[in-house]
Order: structure tokens, then C-alpha cells, then sequence
């Protein structure tokens, strides 16, 4: 192994936050004086390993759970801040109807402020910095055409966490997880040509959600 990618929250975070919630058993740790999430990156970069945070775009495992551990602050605060507001409704609402929508400027401004926060935490220790769009994939509400209209919000947010990497005055490489193909990139609103004619991403992951795409 020579690249260790860390996750660094769900729905609620692992390091200590101020602007999101903190996973109940991080939270037990953190009253001690004690972050493991740093813990396990500086070992990681001391063992000689490039370590990068990888960090869940949307996760919105069981979003209708009365205990409410991973909701995230925003949506509970708010929860029409969503892509599937109309289906949940309407009682037809599924795990990913509960992913926020980056079409709000709010929810945009919450994950930035969220990256930012762990930059400052991080940011001296760590190589890179990945945007799992994968969990879970639906970030922008509306039809598929009128998903691809929205691209440019996502292009957008894309300089700004580049910036955000960018102003510690050291480089710490971005990646991006996304679809296997093109057509899969479009649906959710991924213009992968801006993102590189910009460079704005260094490596892009491949990947599936769940099951096997070859």
C-alpha cells in the first residue's frame, strides 16, 4: 500500500467541527482532548504513506431514523434543502431523495465551509483531498436535462474548493470520485471537460456506487 485515503465523516464528521455535527463516539473522544481522525493521518504520513482525506459528498444512510445520528446539521435545520423534497412529499421519498441539493448556494457554502475546516485542521499533513461524489450520487434536483443545465454550479464549487485547497501556500492534490462513463457523469451534472480543461481536479476515480460496471 502506498496511498491511504481516510474518511473523514458521513452524515455527521469525525473531526471535531464547528459548522456540522459530530458523530456521537468521535464527540465522546474529542471531550477526552483526544481526535483520532488526526491520530490516524499523521501516523499515516509518518509511516511514509501518501494520505489522502476522502470526504462524502452526500450521505444520507437511513435518513429517517428517529435517533437522527447521521443527519446532517443543515438538513435537519432545514430539511426542504433537499433534491427529493416534492417525492418525500408526496410519501414516495428513498434514501436519495434526502441528498442535499447543490443547487442551493447554502448547502454549497455548508460543504465548503466543511472542506475548509478540515484544510485547517489537516492541511499540513495531508497529500490530497478527495470529493467522493459517489456517496451517495444525486447532488442537483430536476429532470436529467435539467440536471445537466446546472453543471455550472458544480464547476463553480469546483474552483472554489480548489482555492480553498490552494491558499495554505502548499499543494495538496484534489481527486474526484465519480461514474464509470460519460453518460453516468452527464446524469449527475459532472462536466468532467471544464473540470479538467481548468485543472481544477488532479486524478479522477472511476468508480460504481455499489455494484460492478465494467
Amino acid at each position: 500500500v502506498t496511498t491511504y485515503l481516510l474518511c473523514s465523516a458521513a452524515g455527521t464528521c469525525y473531526f471535531h467541527t464547528q459548522v456540522g455535527c459530530t458523530a456521537p463516539a468521535a464527540a465522546a473522544l474529542h471531550r477526552q482532548g483526544r481526535d483520532p481522525l488526526g491520530t490516524f493521518l499523521r501516523g499515516l504520513k509518518a509511516a511514509g504513506k501518501e494520505t489522502f482525506i476522502t470526504y462524502r459528498m452526500n450521505d444520507v444512510h437511513n435518513p429517517t431514523d428517529t435517533d437522527a445520528w447521521n443527519t446532517p446539521r443543515l438538513r435537519r435545520e432545514h430539511p426542504d434543502y433537499v433534491v427529493g423534497a416534492a417525492e418525500i412529499a408526496a410519501g414516495k421519498g428513498e434514501w436519495m431523495s434526502y441528498c442535499l441539493d447543490y443547487g442551493r448556494s447554502e448547502v454549497r457554502q455548508y460543504v465548503l465551509d466543511l472542506i475548509a475546516e478540515q484544510i485547517d485542521l489537516y492541511g499540513d499533513t495531508i497529500d490530497g483531498f478527495q470529493l467522493d461524489w459517489m456517496r451517495f450520487p444525486r447532488h442537483l434536483s430536476g429532470t436529467p436535462e435539467q440536471v445537466w443545465d446546472q453543471r455550472g454550479v458544480l464547476v463553480d464549487f469546483l474552483r472554489q474548493v480548489r482555492a480553498v485547497l490552494d491558499r495554505g501556500g502548499r499543494r495538496i492534490l484534489l481527486g474526484v470520485r465519480v461514474p464509470t462513463s460519460p453518460a453516468g457523469c452527464r446524469r449527475l451534472g459532472f462536466d468532467l471537460a471544464a473540470w479538467g480543461s481548468e485543472s481544477l481536479v488532479d486524478l479522477v476515480v472511476a468508480c460504481p456506487f455499489l455494484t460492478t460496471e465494467w
